[in-house]
């Protein structure tokens, strides 16, 4: 009979208890050798990651026990284990964490001149991880890809560095062809979902930075001029709101996840949730009151012809 290993762990200040099949030693080791900060707050979480035939990933009726299994799935050198595990795992995190002030954001972050910036969804914005990228090769500052952690109260932002970041085909070809920027080791097999490096490669990671703005990425028709604009309170509002509610989304509702853990696949075609299921989520988390006081940083969009235009226009803010 197989056993398993357990162990607290803590992610987003709050306190968990995994337990993973001993045939898993490589997701065991990963768990364990997480970075993180001292649990500030003690529940009765539960993450159980076990032995089966068939890969799912699945809540339990009262959304505190989290369970992931499969057959092969410790084989992390395969990015759809690792990051499909990890995504489970710190949107579950995400879940629970917002009742206690610390959100989970959909964005990509870096440093520019001494600013953490975060580049988010706001539900149909582009190019989160290309925009960060080119103001990283700026600073060589990077803070985090696709999940990042929000507290409400000090504004500080930090990223997942044990999450790879997860660069696509086309950003690939716009960093080797305009800024000569090879990209020798990734550290994961590639895949049709583009390829995948620890960002600790590439750059210093800077966790914990107070928050300068969120930036929205639109790109425009060609030979127009970029330009930012300001938002205002309430259409921060509902851009943060997006960005707070896209990952819970993909915990409850996978069939809107790019990325696919189960059937190791993914899609690069933009996916809308709707603002029903937006404004549901949001409700069911009692994450209003979070929103209003992440609106009150500063938000801009962006709009560009030319990711390398992204730089210049931080100048402004």
């Amino acid at each position: 009979m197989n056993k398993n290993y357990s162990f607290k762990s803590c992610l987003g200040e709050i306190d968990i208890l995994f337990d993973v099949d001993e045939r898993f030693s490589s997701i065991k080791t990963l768990l364990e050798n997480v970075p993180r900060s001292k649990a500030t707050v003690q529940t009765n979480l539960r993450i159980i990651i076990q032995y089966a035939q068939e890969r799912k990933v699945y809540l339990s009726d009262d959304r505190y026990t989290l369970t992931i299994q499969g057959d092969t799935i410790d084989h992390l050198d395969n990015p759809f284990n690792l990051v499909g595990i990890l995504q489970a795992i710190i949107r579950f995190t995400g879940l629970h964490s917002t009742q206690h002030g610390i959100v989970l954001l959909h964005g990509s972050a870096a440093v520019y001149e001494g600013k953490a910036i975060c580049f988010g969804d706001d539900g149909l914005s582009n190019a989160k991880t290309l925009s960060s990228l080119e103001i990283a090769l700026c600073s060589h500052r990077y803070i985090g890809d696709e999940f990042l952690f929000l507290d409400t109260i000090s504004k500080k932002i930090h990223g997942c560095p044990y999450n790879p970041l997860h660069i696509r085909d086309i950003v690939k070809e716009h960093l080797e062809s305009v800024h000569n920027y090879q990209l020798l080791f990734t550290g994961f097999t590639p895949s049709q979902a583009g390829n995948f490096i620890n960002p600790s490669k590439l750059f210093t990671i800077d966790d914990g930075k107070k928050l300068h703005a969120f930036i929205f990425v639109y790109f425009q028709k060609p030979d127009s001029s970029p330009k930012v604009y300001k938002l205002t309170r309430s259409e921060s509002y509902i851009a943060v709101k997006n960005m707070v509610a896209a990952h819970i989304i993909k915990l409850l509702y996978p069939q809107f996840d790019r990325m696919q853990f189960t059937e190791q696949r993914d899609v690069s075609d933009q996916i809308d949730y709707g603002k029903d299921l937006v404004n549901k989520v949001i409700g069911d988390m009692k994450a209003e009151e979070h929103i209003e006081k992440i609106a009150a940083i500063p938000c801009y969009r962006f709009y560009i012809t030319d990711p390398c235009e992204i730089p210049v226009l931080c100048k402004q803010l």
